[in-house]
């Protein structure tokens, strides 16, 4: 895999934010692998909220992915995410995804693995796989999101993935028929 463009790492990183840029990770290589566009590496951590606030974010490549971030707690704020293979991946992380836009990505818009993050207020749209898929003892909270045209709109995986739907999430026009709109 490539080179992130923006990596947040170690105990300095924990608070800092990236506000109102443009950041696209390009891939001219032979193999056109990919990488991350933002990378916050804090695994094991619980401390800190790095955050991302009013950005356009694009990765291109076979791996291309928008944000990755495992451990810590995220704030992911008011940005724009497209053409990238995944839009935002969590793993074992708490924090936030609010008030964003996640379209046309090629396989999974919002990828949450463990953590219990809180996704709130986020347009997601023409995916190529779920709009939001959660994993591995997952506990987020989603709240007034909107995920239409997506392969699946909301797909679970694992027995102990826990997810609070509350007021207001709307799944609209995903998959073939009714039965996409949420796969357990």
């Amino acid at each position: 895999r490539g080179v992130p463009v923006l990596r947040f790492e170690g105990k300095g990183a924990c608070t800092a934010m990236v506000r109102n840029f443009h950041i696209e990770a390009l891939d001219d290589s032979k193999e056109c692998s990919g990488s991350s566009a933002i990378e916050m590496k804090f695994k094991g951590s619980s401390e800190g909220e790095p955050a991302i606030v009013g950005c356009t974010v694009k990765a291109a490549g076979r791996w291309g992915t928008c944000i990755h971030a495992s451990g810590s707690a995220p704030q992911i704020i008011r940005s724009r995410f497209s053409a990238s293979k995944w839009g935002i991946v969590l793993v074992d992380a708490a924090g936030r995804v609010e008030d964003n836009e996640l379209i046309g990505l090629g396989e999974n818009a919002i990828v949450l693995i463990g953590g219990s993050p809180w996704v709130h207020r986020n347009i997601i749209g023409d995916c190529g796989g779920a709009g939001i898929l959660a994993a591995a003892e997952c506990h987020a909270v989603l709240e007034a999101n909107e995920v239409k045209d997506c392969l699946t709109g909301i797909r679970v995986i694992g027995k102990r993935t826990e997810l609070q739907m509350r007021v207001g999430n709307r799944l609209l026009h995903n998959g073939l028929c009714d039965e996409h709109q949420l796969e357990a």
